[in-house]
């Protein structure tokens, strides 16, 4: 027994250790797994880009929409203001012509009384009859 049996002297070959296996995947995945890991990144940074415009855009929406807040605000105050002094105005108008139509009673009293005082005795017919009828 010396030799061995050529029929059974199949070359064997050792099996691979599972190191080399995964550094085989690896290197067959490699080429593929970048590219997809760069398609995939390219995507999430399209995504955060998104994302950053959308955010962006509705700040400003929120800051547009106190800044028309304010000026509303700031215009209901001017017509106030606005209101109260016409306000102011019209009572002084009113007093005003209070004043005036006191005033023309005051004098319109005045000439009754002076009227009424007048001595009719040394007038004529039509002027004394003229003074008392008034």
């Amino acid at each position: 027994m010396g030799m061995a049996c050529p029929k059974l002297m199949t070359n064997f070959e050792r099996p691979i250790s599972r190191k080399t296996e995964k550094a085989n995947q690896k290197k067959k995945a490699s080429g593929k797994d970048v590219g997809e890991y760069l398609a995939k990144k390219m995507k999430v940074i399209e995504d955060l880009q998104v994302q950053e415009k959308e955010s962006y855009i509705k700040v400003e929406r929120v800051r547009l929409e106190e800044l028309r807040d304010k000026e509303r605000i700031r215009l209901e105050e001017l017509r106030d203001r606005d209101r109260i002094r016409f306000e102011k105005r019209v009572q002084m108008e009113e007093e005003r012509i209070r004043i005036e139509r006191e005033k023309l009673r005051m004098k319109s009293m005045i000439e009754d009384e002076r009227i009424m005082s007048v001595n009719t005795s040394g007038m004529f017919g039509a002027q004394k009859l003229f003074y008392e009828q008034l």
